[in-house]
């Protein structure tokens, strides 16, 4: 009689319908890039949104806030709720470069972020006139410190400058 009794309690529950998840996200996405719109990064980005909105079902949008070496970007999605739905695609320039240009960051590059994955990447190429007689970096090299003050480079973005900077004190020329 005890066992018919606890069955009987019992009966309700396994009546009951299956729990299901809920699908995500439920809501649209956001994709944060610190830069302008036809950046590398976005133009990256909206491939990201394209296919991720087709495998989800639902909007994935890019907001392109450049601008302030991307630290407006950056302390925007720091402070967003942390439930998946605001991504950033970013760069080295906002993670690495500025805390070393910036002594005060109102984000931590580090510990206000997850990393999820790695979207491509943006090598830096040393290029020389077609006509020039230079072939290697180790040519380059010779010939900037046998003329110093008389060469020029040029740079697209500042995370080139900073790897031009770079290139110039190792090298030292």
């Amino acid at each position: 009689m005890i066992f018919r009794g606890h069955l009987m309690l019992a009966a309700p529950a396994l009546a009951a319908m299956p729990a299901r998840a809920q699908a995500w996200p439920a809501t649209r996405v956001t994709i944060v890039v610190p830069f302008p719109a036809g950046a590398a990064t976005d133009l990256g980005a909206r491939l990201y949104a394209e296919r991720l909105s087709a495998l989800w079902g639902q909007p994935v949008v890019v907001d392109n806030k450049g601008g302030g070496n991307g630290i407006p970007a950056a302390e925007s999605v720091a402070r967003a709720k942390p439930d998946g739905l605001t991504i950033f695609a970013t760069s080295a320039m906002t993670q690495a470069v500025n805390p070393e240009l910036y002594d005060k960051l109102r984000h931590d590059p580090v510990n206000d972020f997850e990393p999820i994955t790695r979207m491509g990447t943006s090598p830096f190429v040393l290029l020389v006139d077609a006509q020039s007689p230079i072939t290697s970096a180790a040519e380059l090299t010779a010939k900037l410190k046998a003329n110093p003050a008389k060469n020029y480079f040029g740079a697209g973005a500042l995370p080139a400058r900073v790897a031009s900077e770079l290139y110039k004190m190792e090298a030292g020329v």
